[in-house]
């Protein structure tokens, strides 16, 4: 299974959505830890990821979009990235 959520460690997001949007699922990668472990999870990879060519919270200009897009280069693994990515094996 494969799931993407905000990740509350990245300052912006704990800026922007924490205060404006509170009814949201907010998550940190020891959280999700946490979580895994309490439900007998053993077989998962979590990381954070930083988003190039789209984001939420400001306009990414359009030629750098293209040349990412282009080169296949949409996002960057970042452990305080906008994002945690997950991978659970059931």
């Amino acid at each position: 299974m494969f799931f993407e959520v905000l990740n509350i460690e990245n300052k912006k997001v704990l800026e922007e959505d924490l205060l404006n949007y509170p009814h949201y699922h907010h998550y940190s990668i020891k959280s999700l830890e946490c979580l895994f472990k309490s439900t007998n999870i053993n077989d998962y990879k979590l990381f954070g990821i930083n988003p190039i060519t789209y984001h939420p919270y400001k306009k990414v200009p359009f030629l750098k979009r293209i040349i990412f897009k282009g080169l296949g280069i949409n996002e960057i693994i970042d452990k305080k990235g906008l994002y945690i990515r997950g991978l659970i094996k059931f």
